[in-house]
């Protein structure tokens, strides 16, 4: 592990241990407190980035069938709920009431849906950040 110094500050470094520092800083002084702002500022802003592939996506599950009883979805063998509504004369939008929406993070999914009159789906779902991917029960 690589020690991280600043030499601006003019601390005094004592090796503890293999790849552990302790700094002491002699004085106060106000631009010692610039750098040492600076340096939290610029560690803050390298840690909260955002990847956008850490950004969830949605997985949209809907039926333009009869639900006869509700169709219950699993995703990754996770109950995730259950559908009780159906579209029978168009496609609904992402999110809309009666679709069932599972916020996930971006990958492959398998998902397992039963519907109460033992009908049963199978199959993948690919999930992108930022987007929504919907998935008609036929």
């Amino acid at each position: 592990m690589a020690a991280i110094s600043f030499p601006l500050l003019h601390s005094e470094n004592k090796r503890l241990e293999a790849g552990k520092v302790e700094c002491r800083i002699k004085k106060s002084t106000p631009m010692k407190r610039m750098y040492l702002l600076a340096a939290a500022l610029l560690l803050f802003a390298i840690t909260s980035c955002d990847d956008e592939s850490s950004t969830k996506g949605d997985a949209i599950f809907w039926t333009q069938e009869p639900t006869l009883g509700g169709i219950d979805v699993w995703v990754d063998d996770v109950y995730r709920g259950s559908i009780t509504t159906y579209f029978a004369t168009y496609d609904p939008n992402c999110g809309e009431s009666g679709t069932l929406t599972v916020p996930l993070d971006p990958g492959s999914y398998d998902y397992r849906a039963v519907r109460a009159s033992s009908v049963e789906w199978n199959g993948t779902i690919t999930v992108n950040g930022n987007s929504c991917t919907t998935t008609l029960l036929e």
